[in-house]
Parts: C-alpha cells; sequence; structure tokens
C-alpha cells in the first residue's frame, strides 16, 4: 500500500470513527467507544445532523409501522417515546434545565446555577409535558406515507439548529467540559455539517425544507436571543433546548 492510499485509509477511519463518537453522544445505541477526549468528541459534532436523520428514520419508521394496527396518535405515543428511549432524553433534560433556569434564576448567574441542578422543577416539567404533548399531536397528523421522510428532515433540521447556534453565539462559561467540547470544533467545519443536514434534509421532503428551514431559523433566533439575555451566551443544556424548540417548530410547519 503507497502512502496515499494509507493517508486515504486513515483519513476514512478518522471520519467513521467521528460518525460513531456522535452516534455514542446523542443516542443509547452501543458503539464499543470508551471515554474519550473533549477535543476528539467535539470533532464529532459536525456530525449531529446526520445521526438527527437516523433517529429521525427510526421514529418514522415506529409510526408507520404502528399505524398498520393502532390508530394515529397511539402510533404517535409509541413513536415519540420510542425517539425518546434511543436518545435517552438527552435534549429533553437540556429543556428541563434550561426552563429551570430561565424561569428561576433573577441573574446571569443564578440562572447557570440552577441549570447545573440535576432536578427537575416546575418550569422544567411544563416544559417537558408541553413538548411531548406537541410532538405526539403532530406526528398524529401526518399522513402514513409522509411520516418517515416529514420525521427525518424534522430531527436533522433540529440538529442543524444546534450547530448554528454554536456558530452565532459564545459560550455562556468559561470554563467545563462544555466549553472544551464548544471550543474544539471550527465554525466552518459547524457550518458544513449544518449545511449537510440542510441537504438530507431537502433529500427527504424536496421543497418543503424551505418553509421548515424558515421556521428552524426562526426558532433558533428566538432561542439565540432569549439565552444572551437570560445567560449571556450558550450553554450544553441551551442546545438541547434549542433542539427541541427547533423539532416542534420544524415539523408543526411541515404538518
Amino acid at each position: 500500500m503507497c502512502a496515499d492510499d494509507r493517508r486515504e485509509t486513515l483519513a476514512s477511519r478518522h471520519l467513521v470513527r467521528q460518525f460513531r463518537l456522535a452516534v455514542a453522544f446523542l443516542t443509547a445505541v452501543p458503539t464499543g467507544l470508551g471515554e474519550e477526549s473533549p477535543q476528539k468528541m467535539g470533532s464529532a459534532i459536525p456530525w449531529f445532523p446526520l445521526v438527527g436523520g437516523g433517529i429521525g428514520a427510526f421514529v418514522g419508521g415506529v409510526s408507520w409501522v404502528a399505524m398498520l394496527w393502532v390508530p394515529p396518535v397511539v402510533a404517535a405515543v409509541l413513536a415519540v417515546v420510542s425517539g425518546l428511549l434511543l436518545t435517552r432524553g438527552f435534549h429533553e433534560d437540556g429543556l428541563a434545565d434550561t426552563a429551570d433556569g430561565f424561569g428561576g434564576g433573577w441573574s446571569p448567574s443564578e440562572r447557570l446555577a440552577i441549570m447545573k441542578d440535576s432536578r427537575i422543577g416546575t418550569y422544567g416539567g411544563l416544559a417537558l409535558v408541553a413538548t411531548v404533548l406537541i410532538r405526539v399531536v403532530l406526528v398524529s397528523e401526518l399522513p402514513r406515507d409522509e411520516v418517515v421522510v416529514a420525521l427525518i428532515a424534522t430531527h436533522t433540521l433540529a440538529r442543524s439548529g444546534i450547530l448554528i447556534m454554536m456558530m452565532a453565539i459564545r459560550p455562556a462559561r468559561t470554563e467545563g467540559l462544555g466549553v472544551s467540547y464548544l471550543e474544539s470544533v471550527s465554525r466552518w467545519r459547524l457550518g458544513f455539517g449544518a449545511m449537510v443536514g440542510v441537504g438530507l434534509a431537502s433529500a427527504a421532503v424536496g421543497t418543503d425544507v424551505v418553509p421548515a428551514l424558515v421556521a428552524l431559523m426562526f426558532a433558533v433566533a428566538i432561542m439565540g436571543m432569549l439565552t444572551v439575555r437570560k445567560i449571556r451566551g450558550i450553554s450544553g443544556d441551551v442546545l438541547g433546548a434549542t433542539e427541541q424548540v427547533s423539532e416542534s417548530a420544524v415539523l408543526l410547519t411541515l404538518v
């Protein structure tokens, strides 16, 4: 094997490993990877939209199959719950912490302290109930022959929203594991990952991606303005909340 072939092989293995890291980070799917450094985990972030597409395909597939035997609303419940199990409620946890922090604190430092607390308060509980109900109702409204492609686009664009948020706003904290992740990936790679997500969503739903993309940018803009006002920057919890808000906004638009 010549030097060029070896370099290509190593580059391919590196890309595959980055994708596996993204899968391990966002889902409960076993990848055989152990603990990684923040720098290596950060390199997996641009793969989030692609992993999101896989999550959407799984959730949509559950709904598509379930609709053969049960009413649409029951199929939607099964689909949303399957997504929660697949992702371990990763983004929902961020939404709950963000809602508690933004709703309960009086200053940026107080809000950040509340967001670090593992306990869920009233605002967080209400936010979780609201987002689950919204998604169940919206998924139940999707026609069976469109549910898979719609959810692929929804989950892909929602993870692209995370990347857009990371490109636009600096971290709220100056140190910590989340900051290490954010600082270990360049903006051009984030932008490339987001564009890949838009391309995948476009392949799934065609021209319907245009209004969906408008809804995504609106959701990200609202979350961006709110987070700058509340904690003066982004955090891992805010990124999870952004995914949830983006997912609901895109899904509503597609419905």
